[in-house]
C-alpha cells in the first residue's frame, strides 16, 4: 500500500532564490506515504528540516514521525 502525498507543481516551482534542475522535479511526487513489511514510511523529496528552521514543515516532519504509532 502506498499514496503520493503531494507534488511539486508543473511550473513555477522556484519562488525565490536559486533552483538547478526544474524539469526533474516537475509534477513528480515531494512526499510518499508506503507500508513495508509490518513497518511504515515517510519518503520526502525534500528536507523538512532544513536549517532547522522551518516552521511551515514541521507539521509534515512531525506527522511523519508520529503516524507510525497510530496503528
Amino acid at each position: 500500500d502506498r499514496r503520493v502525498v503531494g507534488f511539486y507543481p508543473r511550473d513555477h516551482l522556484l519562488v525565490s532564490g536559486y533552483i538547478e534542475g526544474e524539469s526533474a522535479l516537475a509534477w513528480h511526487p515531494a512526499m510518499i506515504w508506503l507500508k513495508k513489511g509490518k513497518g511504515q514510511l515517510v519518503l520526502y523529496g525534500f528536507n523538512p528540516q532544513f536549517r532547522a528552521s522551518t516552521p511551515g514543515t514541521y507539521k509534515l516532519l512531525f506527522n511523519g514521525l508520529l503516524l507510525p504509532g497510530l496503528d
